[in-house]
């Protein structure tokens, strides 16, 4: 109905992809500052970019990469890193553009399993370490230091609880913070001085101890709150951060 509660017709559907994409568990849209580069997918063993009218291009290379997995992608100056929670020269891996883009293995990163940007930065959930995060280098998505905690030059790498017997469930960026989910814990990445790009500036500090997420996939962004699917439900963060009680603000 329109504003004067007359009855109107819907626009039509317009197929936008008319080849068969097969089984993918992720399709993101991957645009540069030169424009569209294509909507990457990983059906099988495979890495495709479409353009708008459905035109296929398997841009796999030499890359040998997992059946089927989970994966997880964000891009920073127009490269574009997938994870996917594989050991290997198929994770992470990166795609750079022109259309239809240029796939190719990102071996100065760790293997890793979820991804998120943050500060201008790339940061990774590391297989291999399932408490420890990797950070790029101010601005870059290529250019990472797997070798130490210490060294801040060429990225950072940071434990996040590592006593806690717990594990990294998810990565998010919210209101200039990293929130790091684990099963039943949550911590935070934060600035505590201006430029907030400063590593010296950060510090990492337990959020909540009665409550995790169980999974990447479940956070979401909705208004001005974020959402995530709990071991005992939907919790809303910004809304316990308030009220400093978890369980009562299940939803």
């Amino acid at each position: 109905f329109d504003e004067l509660d007359n009855l109107v017709t819907r626009d039509g559907i317009r197929f936008t992809f008319r080849a068969v994409v097969g089984f993918s568990n992720a399709l993101y849209s991957f645009n540069t500052d030169s424009g569209f580069v294509g909507i990457l997918a990983t059906p099988g063993t495979a890495l495709n970019s479409y353009d708008l009218s459905g035109n296929i291009t398997v841009i796999t290379g030499a890359l040998v990469l997992p059946s089927n997995a989970r994966w997880y992608w964000k891009s920073l100056n127009n490269v574009a890193v997938g994870v996917n929670g594989a050991t290997g020269g198929g994770n992470p891996i990166q795609v750079v553009g022109p259309a239809p883009g240029t796939a190719s293995h990102l071996a100065a990163a760790p293997d890793g399993k979820y991804i998120e940007e943050w500060n201008s930065r790339l940061v990774i959930s590391q297989v291999a370490n399932p408490s420890r995060i990797s950070i790029s280098d101010l601005g870059t998505a290529t250019v990472w230091n797997t070798d130490g905690l210490t060294n801040p030059s060429h990225g950072i790498t940071l434990d996040v609880g590592p006593g806690d017997g717990d594990v990294i469930t998810a990565l998010f960026a919210f209101k200039e913070r990293l929130f790091i989910f684990k099963k039943k814990k949550i911590y935070v990445l934060r600035a505590t001085a201006l430029p907030n790009t400063d590593p010296n500036a950060w510090e990492v500090v337990e959020y909540a101890k009665n409550i995790g997420c169980i999974n990447q996939s479940t956070v979401r962004e909705v208004f001005d709150d974020v959402v995530f699917l709990s071991e005992g439900g939907l919790a809303p963060l910004a809304a316990a951060e308030l009220t400093a009680d978890f369980s009562s603000a299940i939803i």
